[in-house]
């Protein structure tokens, strides 16, 4: 596999050191045949990036999922090519949070989510797409972080919330447009 051939088309230099490191992973998952997850991407580079590592890891199983069939935020699996990979073998929680609609009648925002959510010191890259409804909000975090995004966030905005762990199945698709 030629790593420069694959970087070459590459000019930004953070999407080039993020491929690396995904090109490092895929490199991990031939050597140790074992499966292993990138962080979250967002579609533009979990697209451009796996259709890159199919074309030079024939080898492999390249899988990508954000929880969701819909989700623009996915994580990439790479497995040998004689591993199954599913949506239940990524390590992605899903967080369902309540807003408590007695204290405002504010609608809280996508942005507000995001905000809150990094404001507790979490890496975009551990987070994965954020589903708003009117009387909530269904998160996807990387699964180390879920305890502590369930334990932490208490507002988003101004507005108290509530939050549990869910399944993306208990989620009703009716969202904010």
């Amino acid at each position: 596999m030629d790593r420069d051939r694959i970087l070459k088309g590459t000019a930004d230099g953070q999407e080039r050191l993020l491929l690396a490191k995904t090109i490092d992973l895929a490199e991990t998952a031939a050597k140790k045949h074992s499966m292993v997850f990138s962080d979250f991407l967002d579609a533009a580079k979990s697209g451009s990036f796996y259709e890159k590592l199919t074309a030079c890891f024939p080898d492999l199983h390249i899988f990508a999922w954000g929880g969701m069939e819909d989700c623009e935020r996915r994580m990439l699996a790479f497995a040998p090519d004689y591993m199954e990979i599913t949506p239940e073998d990524f390590p992605i929680c899903a967080i369902a949070v309540s807003v408590e609609r007695k204290f405002t009648d504010t609608a809280l925002s996508h942005r507000d989510y995001l905000g809150s959510v990094l404001g507790l010191g979490i890496d975009r890259s551990r987070l994965g797409d954020i589903l708003v409804k009117d009387d909530g909000a269904l998160l996807f975090v990387a699964e180390g972080l879920a305890d502590f995004v369930s334990g932490s966030l208490r507002k988003v905005g101004r507005v108290p919330v509530h939050t549990a762990l869910a399944s993306p199945a208990d989620f009703s698709q009716k969202r904010k447009t």
